[in-house]
């Protein structure tokens, strides 16, 4: 411990703090880089997924309660928000499950413990608070609802009371800045109206926490045009991306992951209806039909003037037709004519276009292609490819357009070589850090060693401490002669260095020295 003082006492006071400061930042810059290559984050588990700011915020407070650490990760395009929790918060995180679930309400788990002496009137009513609570679960896990109470009367009827309808009352609490959309909406009375025997829709209730009936708001929306349009806009945003997952699915298989394509469709929600009639024959292979009637009629004159002649008022004229003159030398005339009717059928047909028809469709394909593989003839392949694959109608004026772009093929053997050239990547960061790790702490066990042996004086003792190896042969006597040559060689190099003490003391520090002499002075 003197040693150690007279060591520090020796050294000036930037010495002191060099030797102080190097070693303390050697040692933290080799930990920080220890921890960087080799140490591990702790690890994480998704608890909550896509969630909205309302139920986060709530699942954040009930963490916070508990005092459960949690990471939250934000999509700003969304809004939605992904909770972690730490693998050692396991435990209480499912804690907080057991807790949550002993508190939702009763099911059919009322019936797990069999009573005795249950009446058919309790049992009744068991079987109507069971049903309750499972719609109640049901309901809770909605997205958006924070808390549902539901109210149902069964059908029913006595010998005393008339026969009554089943009847559902449903009270839906929303998480602030939630709300239900009509899809939701109608489909939470499709639940109830299914769960419930013989319950008439008409029958259904549903409102907020504000009391607003929200089915007769539903209703009253339904022949609302912007509704309509919008569930229109829906339903061809669900085809196009039908399609291109379809075509994009496709393609792959056969180019790998350089492919992308979108679908634009545009679909007719007019109202068409068109009536055709069409005649055919009822003789199948023959273009006559079946006849219905048939009139031929044939006149036949030879031999006789087609004037009339002969003197007025005889008596040849009486009956009412007249005479003609014979002329022996006139033409013969043959008059034939010919009425023939067929039966056909009479096909008439009522034609209703249905709605939501694809009018028009536009695809466009982009491949990452070398351009020297790229043929116009394998274009027209490839747009035939996917005119099958999408259901494409040229005469509809539906349109294809395949592009070709050089941006280096992305194979799909390359994935594998990158994850392990990563991880080479990886290995050999760690590699270089446990080795910059040695260097440091091997500098600095360098220059605290230098800088003792430059200022720590040497010790006979220590060197006595150590035998010398003498040549074989020689005896004790001359042992001890050699340990006396050392000594005096000691004494003389102690006396050098105290001589270097003092004359650095009197150069550096002469009003101590001169103190020091005149209290030598003054003892003696």
């Amino acid at each position: 411990m003197q040693m150690l003082r007279d060591f520090l006492g020796r050294m000036t006071p930037t010495q002191r703090i060099v030797l102080g400061v190097v070693p303390l930042l050697v040692i933290v810059i080799g930990a920080v880089l220890i921890y960087r290559v080799v140490g591990t984050p702790r690890q994480s588990f998704l608890l909550f997924a896509d969630t909205d700011q309302a139920e986060a915020v709530e699942v954040m407070q009930s963490l916070d309660a508990d005092g459960v650490e949690y990471i939250v990760r934000q999509d700003g395009e969304e809004m939605k928000s992904s909770i972690y929790v730490y693998v050692d918060d396991i435990a209480k995180v499912d804690m907080m499950r057991m807790r949550y679930h002993n508190m939702l309400p009763h099911g059919y788990d009322l019936f797990d413990k069999n009573t005795m002496g249950r009446t058919d009137r309790m049992l009744e009513i068991d079987i109507q608070r069971a049903m309750i609570g499972e719609l109640e679960r049901t309901l809770s896990v909605i997205s958006g609802v924070q808390k549902a109470q539901v109210s149902i009367d069964r059908e029913g009827g006595t010998s005393f009371l008339d026969y009554s309808e089943a009847t559902a009352g449903i009270n839906l609490v929303m998480r602030p800045g939630a709300t239900l959309g009509r899809d939701q909406v109608l489909g939470i009375a499709d639940f109830v109206q299914s769960a419930v025997l013989h319950l008439p829709r008409e029958n259904i209730t549903i409102i907020d926490q504000n009391g607003l009936n929200l089915l007769d708001k539903v209703d009253s929306t339904i022949g609302n045009e912007t509704e309509l349009v919008r569930e229109q806009q829906k339903l061809a945003h669900q085809l196009e991306r039908n399609k291109e997952l379809k075509l994009e699915e496709h393609l792959q298989g056969i180019y790998g992951r350089n492919v992308s394509a979108s679908v634009s469709v545009e679909l007719d929600f007019d109202k068409i209806n068109e009536v055709a009639t069409k005649y055919e024959t009822p003789v199948e292979g023959s273009e006559e039909g079946l006849i219905s009637d048939y009139t031929e009629e044939r006149n036949y004159e030879k031999g006789i003037s087609l004037s009339a002649g002969g003197s007025p008022g005889v008596e040849s004229n009486d009956p009412g037709y007249p005479a003609y003159n014979a002329d022996p030398n006139a033409s013969e005339k043959r008059a034939d004519k010919l009425v023939q009717n067929y039966k056909i059928n009479e096909l008439k047909r009522d034609y209703n276009v249905a709605q939501g028809s694809i009018r028009r469709m536009t695809a466009s394909v982009t491949i990452n292609m070398d351009a020297k593989d790229w043929s116009e003839d394998q274009e027209e392949e490839i747009r035939q490819l996917v005119a099958g694959v999408i259901g494409s109608d040229f005469a509809r004026g539906d349109t294809i357009s395949i592009t070709a772009i050089n941006r280096g093929v992305f194979a799909e053997g390359k994935v594998s070589q990158q994850v392990a050239s990563s991880q080479r990547t990886q290995n050999m960061n760690r590699i270089i850090g446990w080795l910059i790790a040695v260097l440091m702490l091997g500098l600095m066990f360098s220059m605290v060693r230098g800088m003792v042996a430059a200022y720590l004086p040497k010790d006979p003792g220590l060197m006595l401490a150590t035998e010398p190896q003498l040549p074989g042969g020689e005896s004790p006597t001359d042992r001890e002669n050699y340990v006396l040559r050392k000594l005096d060689d000691l004494d003389s190099n102690k006396q050098d260095l105290m001589r270097e003490e003092i004359g650095r003391m009197i150069e550096n520090r002469p009003d101590q020295v001169v103190a020091l002499i005149r209290t030598w002075i003054m003892e003696d």
